[in-house]
């Protein structure tokens, strides 16, 4: 795995997490809307079957929500050595925003006060280096 595709890892665990995060929300708040009916007839009403099914989604989502922060753990270790290890702030900064704050090239632009392609510009210069020293 290349420089990029490794500090990708990083963007990608994000998203997913975000997204895992977002899931389990939803299935919390239906969760709490379900409401049991209760009926004299034997094995007719309630909703333990829904509940339970929902339940054992939400467990089965907060397991991969667990893996899935393990694996960006080792991922952002990773990233932010290489980051780091850039002798150039201007380089570490828009690396750092991007692939670590989950930024688009176009904010790390505006929050750096720079134009869209400097910022390019000294991203390329910046994997060209982490190419080079951390293979």
């Amino acid at each position: 795995m290349d420089v990029k595709q490794r500090l990708r890892a990083v963007r990608r665990h994000n998203q997913r997490i975000d997204s895992k995060v977002e899931a389990l929300r939803r299935l919390r708040s239906k969760a709490e809307k379900i409401t049991t009916v209760y009926s004299d007839t034997p094995g007719v009403g309630g909703n333990t079957d829904k509940v339970g099914d929902i339940l054992a989604r939400i467990m089965d989502l907060e397991n991969e929500l667990a893996r899935e922060f393990r694996e960006l753990k080792s991922a952002l270790i990773a990233a932010e050595m290489m980051i780091n290890s850039l002798e150039d702030p201007d380089q570490q900064a828009a690396l750092d925003l991007y692939y670590i704050g989950g930024k688009t090239w176009k904010e790390v632009a505006r929050e750096l006060n720079w134009q869209e392609r400097q910022i390019y510009r000294i991203h390329g210069e910046a994997l060209a280096i982490l190419n080079k020293t951390c293979q």
